[in-house]
């Protein structure tokens, strides 16, 4: 069963990307679970907090990235132990410009899983987004 989650989980999110266009790697760290474990659209799987700030002052670095919330949809439901989970699903934009000024977007979306108040795990599918 699937279940309305808490408003409270949607502004978690907002002010989680926000920290990240912040470039606050310390929020995001007090942001996540310390399980933390994120896994982007290439595959690579990050564990922990201090392997998510070394990808993300890499791909900062190179990119410049900058996500905007488009919606977040706070959901509860029960696993297969009967135990209720918290997650969210979430679409972003995404935008990035790279050493030579070349711009692109992405369509992101995210689904989260929450655990204590903090961000547990991210799985992150992206679709480039066609230049007009």
């Amino acid at each position: 069963p699937l279940f309305a989650g808490a408003h409270a989980n949607v502004v978690l999110w907002q002010d989680y990307i926000q920290a990240h266009n912040d470039r606050d790697f310390d929020k995001i760290a007090a942001m996540n679970a310390e399980s933390f474990e994120g896994i982007v659209p290439t595959g690579e799987r990050m564990i922990g907090s201090e392997a998510q700030a070394e990808f993300l002052k890499a791909w900062i670095a190179e990119s410049n990235p900058v996500w905007k919330v488009m919606y977040v949809v706070a959901n509860d439901s029960e696993n297969t132990e009967g135990k209720m989970e918290e997650w969210l699903s979430t679409g972003q934009m995404f935008s990035s410009t790279d050493a030579d000024g070349n711009q692109t977007a992405e369509y992101h979306s995210i689904d989260v899983k929450l655990e204590g108040g903090k961000v547990r795990q991210v799985y992150v599918a992206a679709m480039q987004v066609p230049s007009e």
